[in-house]
Order: C-alpha cells, then structure tokens, then sequence
C-alpha cells in the first residue's frame, strides 16, 4: 500500500474520496478473508481538480459486479443508477488469460509496455505503472496537440461549407481556449453481452469527436432509426459531429447518435477526444445561418460550462440534452 501512495505522489495524483458502502466487496461476502476497504477509489491531478472544484465519487451497490461500481459526478450531483441483473463482472474476468495477454493482443505491445505491466490471478491483480508520469506528460500532450490540430483543420472545412468564411468558427467560439478531453475506454469480453452495453445511446457535446479504436467493432450510430456498424478502418478516426456543431450550423449538421456493444470474445480499445468552445462561450446558431421569415433559429444560447453541467448530471439518453435549448416550431 505505501508503494501505490508513493506512485499516486510521484504522478501528482490525490484522492477524490467517495461516498456510499465503505466496503469493495458487496456481494453479499461476511468472511473476514475478503477486503474490508474500499480500494474502488477515484484520482486526478491538479489541473483535474482545478476544473471540477465540485467533483464527487459515488459507489453505487448495485451488484452487477463482484465490485462496486463508481459513478463520477462533475457537478456534485448524484446520477441514479438502475439495477439490473447481476453477473459478476469481476470473477469472471479473473478467471480469464492474464491481463498483460489481453491487452497484448487488443493493442499493440509497445503502448501495452509504455503504459504498465500487469500480473493477474484469482485473488489478487497488481498493475505496477512504468513511466506513467512521462506518459502522461509528454505521449499525451502530443497525442492531443496533435489531434487538436486535425479537428482545428476539420473546422476549416466545416466552416467554409456553411459559407462562413475558415476562420469564422475559430473565432466565433473562442478555439484557442476550446475545452479538449482524452478519454481512454477498455471494454473487457463481457460473458452475458445481452445483458450489458458498453455505453448507452446518446450524442456527444463539443464540435467534432475523434476516435480510434483497437481493431476490435462495437461502435453503432442511427442512421434513420436504424443501428449501424461502423466497421474498423485501419490507421483511420472516426470523427462524430457534436451537439454544439448542431447548434451552431443552426441544424445543417446533426450530432450523431451512437452507442457502444460489448460482446463476450474480445477486448475493445478506444481512445477518444472531444473537442469543444471555450468553457464560457455561448453557443448558439450563428446569425449569418439565420433568417428571421426562411431560416429561423432552432436553438436558443447557452455558455458551453452549463451545456457540460446540464450533460453530467443528467442520464445518458439519445439527444435529451440538447432538446433542452431545441427551439419547438410554433
């Protein structure tokens, strides 16, 4: 225990706490063998914390694993979470090919060993981290510098199509201070898929989503009610058109809206970057897109903070969110 705290100190990483059952293990388990801490914990930076003053970890003892399950709240909010029938996700991913296998074999082994070293068993699974701090703070940098430039790029191209001119939605939205996250999935073989999905429908917030994903299918997107397979290209994004695009082209471009699938062979990978305003732009349609008798406004303006304030605490479901600034006809 004191070597992770000496790792959490060395990536300048702190607990956030939580609040809910004080015990990991929840399924029903009284034998004083079992853990009797709660080691399902969340932690961020600085630069985390300094964004999400109010940000609170709720464990949630719905048994649909051998462990808790932790719902992060940016707001302070807390989401509800509906029980469903329990698996336990946890024991039969222990009972499975060593973790370092796995992710060998879903990625590639050079990001595997740049990202850790895993040991797994039955009792007990150790990850011990290896340059996790220069990870951090150089592969992911570049990563992001890197993909901020394609989605500004991407912008351009957008922008000209509207007929606004390829600098218009840099500066009408504030880009240079635009609010960009990396977010890394893992969806380890689920062995009741039926039973689960990896995330639910909805749209992202933000201009444009860039994604790339290990090899491994499960992203769908509704094209006329129907679910589509987006089928995996290799050395390829994926790049989703946002709520805020919507918004701003006045409804020329729509959000898209996808889920994700597990299924019960293979593990799926993905990494993805929103890309959005700055936190304290209003986002509405812009006005060169709006005519008062042909074109009205669709949408009415909201700071772009509020939209993600309004998304976090709300569940995930289709569009909800940004039929909450949807102008109805009259």
């Amino acid at each position: 225990m004191r070597d992770f705290q000496l790792a959490l100190e060395y990536c300048d990483l702190s607990d956030l706490g939580y609040r809910g059952p004080k015990f990991t293990w929840i399924n029903c388990r009284e034998d004083q063998a079992f853990i009797k801490e709660c080691l399902d914990r969340g932690f961020a930076n600085p630069s985390w914390r300094e964004f999400f003053p109010e940000t609170e970890i709720y464990v949630e003892a719905v048994t649909t694993s051998d462990h808790a399950v932790l719902i992060a709240s940016l707001y302070g909010q807390r989401v509800g979470f509906s029980k469903g029938k329990r698996f336990r996700f946890e024991a039969s991913w222990a009972v499975g090919k060593d973790y370092q296998e796995v992710c060998e074999h879903a990625w590639n082994r050079t990001l595997v060993q740049a990202l850790c070293t895993v040991s797994y068993s039955r009792s007990r699974r150790i990850i011990y981290c290896i340059n996790y701090k220069n990870y951090n703070r150089e592969i992911s940098l570049e990563y992001c510098k890197r993909t901020r430039e394609l989605s500004k790029e991407l912008l351009k191209g957008i922008s000209m199509s509207l007929g606004l001119g390829d600098t218009y939605i840099e500066n009408a939205l504030n880009l240079e201070s635009g609010l960009q996250i990396l977010i890394a999935n893992l969806y380890p073989p689920c062995p009741e898929p039926e039973l689960a999905m990896g995330l639910p429908p909805h749209s992202d917030h933000g201009l444009l989503t860039l994604l790339i994903q290990n090899g491994i299918s499960g992203l769908q997107v509704q094209h006329q009610s129907k679910w589509v397979n987006v089928n995996y290209i290799p050395n390829a994004f994926i790049v989703n058109v946002g709520d805020h695009m919507e918004i701003m082209s006045n409804g020329k471009y729509k959000s898209v809206v996808h889920r994700v699938f597990v299924n019960e062979k293979a593990t799926r990978i993905s990494i993805v970057t929103p890309f959005g305003p700055s936190l304290e732009t209003v986002v509405s349609p812009a006005p060169e897109l709006v005519h008062r008798e042909t074109n009205a406004p669709a949408y009415t303006g909201m700071k772009y903070k509020d939209y993600l304030h309004l998304q976090q605490s709300s569940q995930l479901d289709g569009k909800a969110c940004l039929d909450h600034v949807r102008i109805l006809p009259a």
